[in-house]
């Protein structure tokens, strides 16, 4: 059984039942309203240095037979960009 019941139930063997009851439920509304906050867990983001960005380009440019791994780059861009919104929705 929570804590609060115990507590509230101990209270309401001390008070007369035409104030307990009231009391007891208008408790009962007050933690029924009570909303948890939740803040968010984001991934951690290793930064590219600009030297590995440059490489990645002229890799890319120079295969240009190799479909899968330009949509890879795309969707790690997208990936990055969510978890930048989610830091930003943490703080």
């Amino acid at each position: 059984m929570p804590i609060i019941f115990e507590k509230m139930t101990e209270i309401s063997r001390k008070l007369p039942n035409f104030v307990a009851n009231p009391l007891c439920f208008f408790a009962l509304g007050l933690a029924a309203c009570s909303t948890p906050t939740f803040k968010p867990i984001c991934p951690q983001i290793v930064p590219w240095s600009t030297e590995f960005q440059h490489q990645a380009a002229v890799e890319i440019r120079a295969n240009p037979g190799l479909a899968a791994l330009p949509e890879i780059a795309r969707q790690d861009v997208v990936l990055r960009d969510q978890v930048r919104v989610c830091r930003k929705a943490a703080q």
